[in-house]
């Protein structure tokens, strides 16, 4: 019997195709389901499917609303206090902004709903490539052994998040979330 593909949509048939590891190796779908876990946990947000849902923010006040998004692709109602706003009330931005084009938003918590659009219609390719690296990595060293070279010691119970190279995550920093200070 054959398991439902997984809402980010790779499988061990995805991660076999690039030559990394067997489609068949034990844990595969876990190591994969892992390694996507860690790179939206680094950037904040799903990336990818593309999913339509309805948020509920807090009103800050202000003109603009940041969302936690970086690929909007489509906004089609707004909600104030329960009130729909007409399209010209606003205008967004494909990277997640949204701006009140007269006035001001709303200051009340979960005063604003938005129904929209967002992510990418599939995995971007280099994350894909992220995808494969780590996984075999992972699956390399199943039961945990520690690589030690030198002083340094690593194995599979860190996670993968901290054993991205700097290339690696300058790959990800370009589907991160901006830092709120």
């Amino acid at each position: 019997m054959t398991s439902p593909a997984p809402e980010h949509g790779i499988t061990p048939a995805d991660i076999a195709s690039a030559g990394a590891v067997p489609a068949d190796l034990p844990g595969l779908q876990e190591a994969i389901d892992t390694a996507v876990d860690a790179i939206r946990t680094y950037c904040g947000w799903h990336v990818w499917p593309q999913r339509t849902e309805t948020i509920t923010i807090d009103g800050e006040g202000g003109r603009v609303l940041t969302l936690e998004t970086l690929k909007m692709t489509d906004v089609a109602e707004i909600r104030e206090h329960g009130n729909v706003l007409s399209a010209e009330a606003y205008e967004w931005s494909a990277g997640g902004d949204i701006k009140r084009v007269v006035g001001c938003w709303t200051h009340r918590w979960r005063g604003i709903e938005i129904d929209l659009t967002h992510g990418h219609a599939v995995v971007p390719d280099a994350l894909r490539g992220l995808i494969v690296d780590t996984v075999a990595d992972a699956v390399s060293n199943p039961v945990g052994a520690p690589t030690a070279i030198g002083p340094f010691q690593w194995g599979a119970q860190v996670p993968a998040s901290s054993r991205w190279l700097s290339e690696q995550r300058a790959i990800l920093d370009r589907y991160r979330l901006p830092e709120v200070i």
